[in-house]
């Protein structure tokens, strides 16, 4: 035996085949990020131990335990319990393209390497117990730090999926007052969900993006801040009918949504409208959102007030945001006292502004003052979003508006994650122009 099989079988070979290859994938996505799976390391010890008993059993563990990480990975980043996230893969395969973006390719590139490695080396080299017995020390401190924390290397905490026992609901739509003058039917109302807008742990930065809305000298804006749990579906039922939950809860009937805004609303004869640049099939929507009143749903290209050629993003490609900003004008003008929910696009990880839009942060220069070309054009693309609901809100100086963020940006580098509440979104409300006294 050379010296390079006797390294494969011992203690050298265990590491590679067995921590460092599992993990590869996500040492791709951002370095020492890999840890965020730790919890599923036990099991990569017992496929270890399986090797010495049968090869064919030990990669079929490594194979499982590294589609199972993929899945944990996804479900923590983007805040989806596991059900809900496999429901919308499924739902909405046919509309997201994964291999648009570099990241993505690269992960799928890099797990199929880790598990060809784990493989070939779990097959030629059987490994010695005492390299077993070694690195069980490392696998029992990794263990230890995961229990005594309760936290994924990442940053998200699994309270971020679900709101911890007793949490008291919270919402922008109420404590801005929107909801209480929408059901009066006092003014056109204007609700924007805004993708993965997040609060800035620094104000000066969330000044700088909403900048476009502080610029309404003649509307007496309102600022504040709630907690979000969960993706984007839980942040449209926190909003729009005042409860905690999921799509996949409201579909199965753990939770009611019996007093939706937008049904009380279609109740009382007004008309609502809602718009999305994404597939309707997408986290079912097209189920889901009729059993909460929005029946006058638009999605994907029917959200478009007219034909274009114009499509934003990668991953989730689809209209742009400041076309379907026209959808929301237009829909304000219709008779009666309407009520338009417009839940945001462009702004979803992976997001790429689109190379019209205007970067008043010199975002290519180290990131602008965010430190961050990410979330740097994340801050471009909802700058944007902003400047066209100001001048919605100058068009319409009789409607309220108010614009909150649905969750976090699920940011991979921790620099990114840093800006960022790990829980609160901020919420900006404009009420309706005040009328002048009489003389």
């Amino acid at each position: 035996m050379n010296a390079v099989e006797e390294k494969l079988r011992g203690t050298t070979g265990y590491f590679l085949a067995w921590i460092f290859l599992p993990l590869l994938p996500f040492f791709v996505i951002q370095p020492f990020i890999a840890f965020s799976v730790r919890l599923t390391l036990p099991f990569f010890f017992i496929a270890g131990l399986l090797c010495l008993k049968s090869r064919i059993a030990a990669i079929a563990v490594a194979v499982a335990l590294t589609v199972f990480n993929a899945v944990l990975f996804l479900s923590i980043t983007f805040r989806l319990t596991v059900p809900d996230l496999m429901a919308a893969l499924f739902s909405g395969a046919s509309k997201i393209d994964l291999f648009a973006d570099p990241l993505y390719t690269a992960l799928a590139g890099a797990a199929v390497l880790s598990l060809s490695g784990t493989a070939a080396i779990a097959w030629k080299y059987r490994p010695r117990p005492s390299a077993i017995r070694a690195l069980g020390l490392l696998y029992l401190a990794l263990i230890l730090d995961f229990l005594s924390t309760g936290q994924f290397g990442h940053g998200a905490s699994l309270t971020q999926i679900a709101p911890p026992e007793g949490a008291r609901l919270q919402s922008a739509t109420m404590q801005s007052g929107f909801d209480e003058t929408a059901r009066k039917g006092g003014a056109p109302s204007v609700l924007v969900l805004v993708e993965a807008f997040g609060r800035f742990e620094d104000s000066r930065l969330e000044d700088a993006v909403i900048e476009p809305l502080l610029r309404l000298k003649s509307r007496t804006i309102t600022r504040g801040h709630v907690s979000s749990y969960g993706s984007t579906t839980a942040a449209e039922l926190r909003e729009l009918c005042g409860i905690q939950g999921t799509h996949g809860s409201l579909l199965d009937g753990r939770v009611v949504a019996d007093d939706c805004l937008p049904r009380a609303l279609v109740e009382a004869g007004m008309a609502v409208t809602a718009v999305h640049g994404f597939s309707g099939s997408l986290f079912e929507r097209t189920r889901w959102y009729p059993q909460i009143g929005l029946h006058d749903a638009k999605f994907g290209i029917e959200a478009l007030p007219e034909p274009s050629d114009n499509l934003c993003s990668s991953v989730f490609r689809g209209p742009c945001d400041f076309e379907i900003a026209r959808t929301v004008d237009l829909a304000l003008k219709t008779s009666g006292t309407p009520f338009v929910y417009w839940l945001t696009l462009n702004s979803h990880i992976p997001a790429r502004p689109h190379p019209s839009l205007e970067d008043p942060f010199d975002c290519p220069e180290k990131g602008g003052p965010f430190g961050d070309k990410d979330i740097c054009g994340l801050a471009v693309i909802w700058r944007d979003v902003l400047t066209h609901i100001a001048a919605i809100a100058t068009s319409h100086p009789d409607a309220q508006i108010l614009v909150v963020g649905d969750h976090p940006p699920p940011v991979l580098s921790r620099r990114g994650r840093a800006l960022f509440d790990p829980r609160d979104v901020p919420w900006i409300f404009i009420p309706p122009e005040a009328e002048e006294e009489p003389q």
